[in-house]
């Protein structure tokens, strides 16, 4: 029988690759230690001590803190979403889900009717777009030779946009909403370009890598935000979900007002039945949580992008408020080597989730405070957060005295806050 191997290099993480390794710079696992440990951290690895208690988390779900939680979790909304949406088990969701809309009382009560994942072509779509890998493309013939120009005149919605998908038709008297799912765009790691390269045809990421160094993407992107809807064009109501991990995300467009309290009933009782957890709506205010993000609009700064838990005054927050309130502290049985792997790829998201290098370095500035308030021990993070630095070409904006001094902020922060 063949044995399935994973590669995984010691330094550099776009290395990994299944198979084995070609020397010394490679750890090689088999793929059944991998499945052991997975059994192992979720049946076995939930216990925790509160005092002389010894208690155990984990028999109904996922254990929370352990080093696969999140990816375990993604795992378990990637099976519902497969065993209640594909074609066996698609007609016994929709009984779940009118039977939960009877349960609510929901008034007035829309027909639901589910469909197989049928491609959506949205209003703004240029028609000879087709679909390729996660995203309607222009043809190549139109892009081929294409001005710099036309792409910052017109936005990259006339050359690529999402796929979208119908999951079920909401039937109201006079309206007919669709429920869409889209795959990552913005939201995504890297952002819309990189997803755009990423999912493109074999033959085209090179030219359209190259072509899209050649200009700021936010100049490219603002055309789509900007431009305003065609009067020609008539408000066409739906609602378009996307999901990362565990987190849903949901846009509600024009959606008549008599109708919108039983849509979001209705969203509610859907993803109950689809996931089995417990939906919170988020809190709107200043500061729009999107994806890893969180998009500032305010009358001082304008609007500004960072890492989702990162703010401007993280003084002032207090210990729920912050992004590191939820690390692991250091004497947690996996704390170093979770954190270890966690903390670089927090460096290379404060360079993603930020349009300006002030918002970099206050991506920054929140991971150096988060170590000191939290009293990391230096062989956790000091190697590997300066490599990430100089990978990522800031050597020059965040240099030793700068991040000495944030580690310092945060153990400042600690004495302000434990004496409140």
């Amino acid at each position: 029988s063949t044995t399935l191997f994973y590669a995984i290099h010691r330094q550099e993480k776009s290395f990994d690759r299944v198979g084995t390794g070609t020397g010394r710079e490679y750890w090689t696992i088999p793929h059944a230690f991998v499945e052991k440990f997975v059994k192992w951290d979720l049946h076995k690895n939930v216990l925790f001590v509160v005092g002389c208690l010894i208690l155990s988390q984990g028999q109904g779900g996922v254990p929370i803190g352990g080093p696969l939680s999140a990816q375990l979790a993604d795992l378990w909304c990637v099976w519902r979403e497969m065993v209640c949406l594909g074609k066996e088990g698609l007609q016994d969701f929709r009984i779940s889900v009118v039977q939960g809309l009877q349960a609510a009382g929901v008034q007035p009560m829309p027909t639901v009717t589910m469909a197989h994942d049928d491609l959506f072509m949205p209003l703004s779509a240029v028609h000879d777009m087709l679909p390729s890998s996660h995203m309607w493309a222009a043809p190549r013939s139109q892009r081929v030779g294409a001005p710099v120009s036309a792409v910052l005149s017109s936005g990259l919605e006339s050359w690529w946009q999402p796929l979208q998908w119908v999951v079920a038709w909401l039937s109201f008297p006079g309206a007919e909403i669709p429920l869409l799912r889209m795959s990552l765009w913005d939201g995504a790691i890297g952002g819309r370009l990189h997803t755009i390269a990423k999912h493109a045809v074999r033959c085209d990421r090179h030219s359209i890598t190259t072509f899209f160094m050649s200009f700021d993407a936010v100049q490219a992107v603002l055309p789509d935000i900007v431009q305003p809807r065609s009067p020609a064009v008539a408000p066409f109501p739906y609602v378009l979900m996307a999901r990362l991990k565990d987190n849903v995300y949901i846009l509600c467009v024009d959606i008549p007002a008599r109708y919108v309290p039983s849509v979001r009933r209705l969203l509610e009782v859907f993803l109950d039945r689809l996931y089995r957890i417990p939906l919170r709506w988020e809190p709107e205010g200043p500061v729009v949580a999107w994806c890893c993000s969180h998009i500032l609009c305010g009358p001082h700064r304008g609007i500004g992008l960072l890492r989702k838990g990162v703010t401007w005054d993280l003084m002032a927050k207090g210990p729920e408020q912050v992004e590191w309130s939820k690390w692991l502290p250091k004497t947690a049985l996996n704390a170093r080597m979770v954190m270890s792997a966690y903390l670089p790829s927090l460096a290379h998201q404060s360079v993603w989730h930020a349009t300006t290098l002030p918002e970099v370095l206050q991506n920054f500035r929140s991971i150096f405070m988060g170590v000191g308030a939290l009293d990391y021990p230096d062989a956790w993070w000091k190697q590997t957060l300066k490599s990430a630095i100089r990978t990522l070409h800031l050597g020059d904006h965040i240099t030793v005295s700068m991040w000495t001094s944030w580690v310092q902020l945060g153990g400042h922060w600690t004495v302000l806050w434990s004496s409140h």
